[in-house]
């Protein structure tokens, strides 16, 4: 009996170490567990962070996970700090994220604006003009002796490529082979024009600013460059200058009544053929603009009657020893504007009516837009129907609609001196009046854009 209790206490003692040990070892287990899921935790954190596209959209955001907390540091001034850190602390698994401010020290960019200077030398002696970045005025000065002329200023750059070409191409000209002429400088672009002694002198100094990349114009001595212009328009076209001789056919050919002519005036070969391939253009595909020639510089600008035209003169003038700066002109402008307008939604009335729908009221409001946007731009505004009903009715219809869009636009602030009305029924069809829809297309009011008078 006495064993029997001896072994039953023994076995209660074994029981208590068996179970102290199992807790010991889940606990030592849980800590070991712990410890080894921290920085998979971290990991995966670090991994869903770049997810969250508040937080990778932000420069200088940068987050460190310390087991499920965040840490979000931001620069200051970042006005979307806050909502960062709740994008990151809605992934599944985060417990916290706190936000650290950090200071940034840029430095503020600044604005420099390329230098503008000019110098213009003769027998007289040099004089310049315009300002230079800091540091440079008295080299400048100096190199083309024009005393305290260019003005330093702070705000100012000038590349070290174009200093060098001064220095190196176009300082060594100024007083020997160039006796007379100017420099400008402007948006870091060298141009030279002079004098020159002969055609060899003329074409060695043309080669080394060709090379240097340097604009010029170059006349020789004893002779008089031919300056003129040509101004075209609705009203004809008129010259200011002196054409050479040779010239007066191809300024006739310009619009030109009575060109004025003078002799032993010298221009470049680019000239004749780039009057050649403006001539026909005039009046037809530009209805304004002018051409202008300095000897051998020829530069046109004009203003094209619609893009088909602008299209025609580009290619006509393309490859000319020209510069060629073409636009539409405000008519083909605001007509292309309101064509782009009626193409998407076409100006309709309640039926029967002149009473604008809610969709017309809003073209019209587009109208008004563009004829501000183009003060010298007038309209006629044209109505239409179908063949249906009576003739006279459908006469006044159309004349009723069109001056319905003109009231329109009149309470909309536009001046009713810049618009005409009128209505022509049924007698301009588009399409059959057989169909719903041709009858559909023929019930219209077009817009029609024209210069002011």
């Amino acid at each position: 009996m006495g064993d029997g209790k001896a072994i039953m206490e023994f076995l209660r003692r074994a029981d208590g170490r068996v179970l102290g040990w199992s807790v010991l070892s889940w606990l030592v287990l849980s800590i070991i567990g712990a410890f080894w899921a921290l920085p998979h935790i971290e990991d995966e954190l670090d991994e869903e962070s770049l997810g969250v596209d508040s937080y990778t959209s932000t420069d200088g955001a940068v987050v460190e996970w310390n087991g499920r907390d965040g840490y979000l540091q931001v620069p200051e001034g970042t006005a979307d700090a806050e909502r960062i850190a709740a994008d990151l602390a809605d992934i599944t698994g985060t417990r916290d994220v706190e936000i650290a401010y950090k200071a940034t020290n840029k430095p503020a960019a600044t604005e420099l604006t390329p230098a503008a200077f000019s110098v213009v030398w003769n027998a007289d002696g040099r004089v310049g003009e315009g300002v230079v970045p800091n540091g440079m005025g008295n080299d400048l000065n100096t190199l083309f002796g024009t005393g305290n002329d260019l003005a330093p200023d702070a705000s100012r750059s000038l590349a070290a490529g174009t200093v060098g070409t001064l220095n190196d191409v176009v300082a060594p000209m100024i007083g020997s082979s160039l006796s007379a002429g100017s420099l400008t400088v402007e948006e870091d672009q060298i141009t030279v024009t002079g004098v020159a002694t002969d055609d060899a002198a003329k074409a060695e100094l043309e080669a080394a600013l060709d090379d240097a990349g340097v604009a010029h114009r170059i006349s020789l001595a004893d002779s008089t460059p031919a300056i003129f212009d040509v101004v075209w328009n609705a009203s004809g076209s008129t010259q200011s200058g002196d054409a050479p001789m040779s010239l007066a056919g191809a300024v006739t050919d310009l619009g030109v009544t009575s060109p004025a002519t003078a002799e032993e005036l010298v221009f470049g070969q680019n000239v004749q053929p780039a009057l050649s391939a403006l001539s026909p253009l005039i009046g037809s595909d530009l209805v304004s603009g002018k051409v202008s020639v300095d000897n051998d510089v020829v530069t046109i600008t004009g203003t094209a009657r619609s893009q088909e035209a602008l299209d025609r003169a580009t290619a006509a003038l393309d490859g000319l020893d020209a510069t060629v700066d073409l636009d539409l002109s405000g008519e083909a402008k605001a007509q292309s504007s309101i064509d782009d307008l009626l193409a998407l939604d076409k100006i309709e009335f309640v039926s029967g009516t002149a009473t604008p729908t809610t969709e017309t009221e809003a073209i019209i409001d587009e109208v008004a837009a563009v004829l501000t946007e183009f003060p010298d731009v007038d309209i006629e505004v044209t109505g239409h129907t179908d063949s249906q009903g009576d003739d006279a009715l459908n006469q006044a219809l159309s004349e009723d609609r069109a001056a319905a869009v003109v009231e329109g636009l009149v309470n909309r602030g536009i001046d009713e001196s810049r618009m005409s009305a009128s209505g022509l029924g049924e007698t301009e069809p588009i399409d059959s009046n057989e169909t719903a829809e041709g009858r559909q297309r023929n019930r219209r009011v077009e817009i029609d854009a024209k210069e002011s008078n």
